[in-house]
């Protein structure tokens, strides 16, 4: 990885509470098993390795398996306490790669590549939202990202030039204490929507800097502002009706847009 790499600061705090979480990861998610990843629970657990994997019917994204799990969804390898049983066996290094790496999520720009987290994980939520530090962008050591493979960084396209310029503008408008934060959260989603068409992995749109300059212009104005509050105010739904309104506008996004919206590409 020749990118410098960076991560929000929470990221950099966050470890496994395992038996102590509310919640578990270890149970309602399918997790795919590369060929390293059987070797590994091969080279733990023995010839008992071949009990906790499920040959698939072809290979998905180059995992020609999963690890398998009981009736109610949970992994077998998921012991009465709510621990792993690998883990405790064998230590983290015998995890697969996507049990290892969850909740880190990983990002780039032409210029670094950025580590991140899915807030689905309880731990990971409480350390982005209860520190006050927690989301600064900070340096952080190239050995988080060991886990990581080269699929899963996309190719450089002229797309990721874009990322710190919408994240720039999402944050400012994001820390405008002028307006409420449903205020703040709608226009940015408004902004997503309008975005959608040309801004997302792909896109062939030559145009698409100068379509995103204008709609960030336009986003920034006192008239787009108050056009946004207004409609708000002047709607008669509660505050769950507009958090519903918000959340069906935004996963009618593509999610690169929603990333870049929200300000964590």
């Amino acid at each position: 990885m020749t990118r410098p790499v960076f991560a929000l600061k929470y990221l950099t705090r966050f470890r496994c509470i395992a038996d102590r979480c509310e919640d578990t990861c270890c149970a309602g998610m399918q997790i795919p098993l590369t060929t390293a990843d059987q070797a590994r629970l091969t080279a733990a657990l023995g010839a008992a390795g071949h009990e906790h994997v499920t040959p698939l019917p072809a290979p998905v994204h180059g995992c020609s398996a999963v690890l398998s799990r009981t009736e109610t969804g949970a992994c077998r390898l998921l012991d009465p306490r709510g621990l792993c049983s690998l883990v405790v066996r064998a230590g983290d290094a015998a995890l697969p790669d996507a049990c290892a790496l969850f909740p880190r999520t990983v990002a780039q720009t032409p210029h670094r590549v950025e580590l991140a987290g899915s807030l689905a994980c309880p731990e990971a939520a409480r350390l982005c939202l209860l520190s006050e530090d927690g989301t600064e962008l900070i340096p952080a050591d190239s050995a988080l990202l060991a886990r990581f493979s080269e699929a899963d960084f996309a190719p450089p396209e002229p797309f990721d030039a874009l990322a710190d310029v919408v994240r720039d503008a999402a944050l400012a408008m994001l820390r405008d204490r002028r307006w409420p934060i449903r205020t703040r959260l709608m226009h940015l989603a408004a902004l997503g929507a309008r975005c959608d068409t040309f801004l997302f992995r792909g896109s062939t749109d030559d145009h698409a800097p100068e379509r995103l300059r204008d709609e960030l212009n336009r986003a920034r104005t006192e008239h787009a502002w108050r056009e946004t509050h207004d409609a708000l105010e002047h709607s008669a739904g509660s505050g769950a009706q507009v958090v519903q309104m918000l959340f069906s506008l935004m996963t009618g996004l593509r999610p690169a847009v929603v990333v870049l919206v929200l300000g964590l590409a």
